[in-house]
């Protein structure tokens, strides 16, 4: 009796069959889950806005919950009344206990409900005062920045700036190098000699989908326009309703800042790079990190 098996052509082919049709549908599953996603958190935001409105009615006399900190969602299951029976999470949260929580504008003017990191970080920032290199070698403040402006990459790259992401007040550490100036959080993303590295590279890589993040710290070198610097001492200091600022770029993403190279956290615009975003009484709802609105 003869037996008949599969050639290794044949096995070949189908497997090769197999992988284009793996190529064609997983993008399509994933452009399914984003859209899944946009329509989750557009839902609890609209709840969590509602939550809080419905907290300021209920209250006498009216105020809205404190915001000298952020505010995590789980402070309105605890209020009394009771305004909302669970906490509602960032569908793209970094962790699992990412809540979706509510700050006061930097200007004061306006309630602002986003989601942040652990630790409450949101995202990679640059304290006020900070000098960034525009393409013509002048330098600018990064809280000066405008949409249009072009700044100096690495290798001479001219990333035009799309959007500068300003983060609401809240309490943040922030740290500076070598005994210089306090101008960067921990997750800020700095190109050294080895590739990118940060303070806090966990928090980072979170940030910074598909980025390498290595630990920086003493004894790293970080690469500026002129040559490499080594690190010998990184201090921070804790700041009370701080107000940083992300600009978002186009090109490479890289720019120099107080003199470093540092990363922007590639993404859609907004104001918040680590989550999603609405401010009180407004209808716009958008993912930051480029997955539509």
């Amino acid at each position: 009796m003869n037996k008949k098996g599969f050639t290794i052509l044949e096995i070949l082919v189908v497997l090769s069959v197999i992988a284009i049709l793996i190529g064609i549908a997983v993008p399509r599953l994933k452009g399914m889950q984003d859209q899944a996603n946009i329509s989750k958190a557009k839902a609890e935001l609209k709840t969590l806005q509602a939550a809080i409105v419905s907290y300021y009615t209920n209250s006498s006399p009216n105020a809205y919950p404190p915001t000298s900190t952020t505010v995590a969602t789980t402070s309105l299951i605890t209020a009394t009344p009771q305004i909302i029976s669970t906490a509602l999470y960032d569908p793209w949260g970094a962790t699992a206990t990412t809540e979706y929580n509510y700050v006061l504008s930097a200007n004061g003017q306006y309630y602002v409900i986003s989601s942040v990191g652990p630790n409450g970080a949101i995202g990679s920032c640059l304290a006020a005062g900070t000098k960034v290199l525009l393409a013509d070698g002048k330098t600018k403040m990064v809280e000066k920045l405008l949409v249009g402006d072009i700044l100096l990459g690495l290798n001479g790259a001219k990333n035009k700036v799309l959007d500068v992401g300003v983060m609401p007040k809240q309490d943040r550490k922030i740290y500076s190098f070598n005994g210089g100036d306090y101008f960067v959080t921990a997750d800020h993303p700095f190109s050294t000699k080895t590739g990118w590295a940060a303070i806090d590279p966990k928090l980072a890589q979170e940030m910074h989908s598909g980025m390498k993040v290595e630990k920086l710290d003493v004894g790293s070198e970080l690469v500026t326009r002129t040559g490499i610097v080594h690190i010998d001492k990184i201090d921070f200091k804790a700041f009370k309703d701080s107000v940083v600022y992300n600009p978002q770029l186009d090109g490479s993403h890289d720019y120099y800042a107080d003199g470093f190279l540092v990363h922007n956290a590639v993404g859609g615009l907004g104001i918040s790079n680590a989550g999603v975003v609405s401010g009180i009484g407004g209808d716009d709802i958008c993912r930051t990190n480029g997955s539509g609105c």
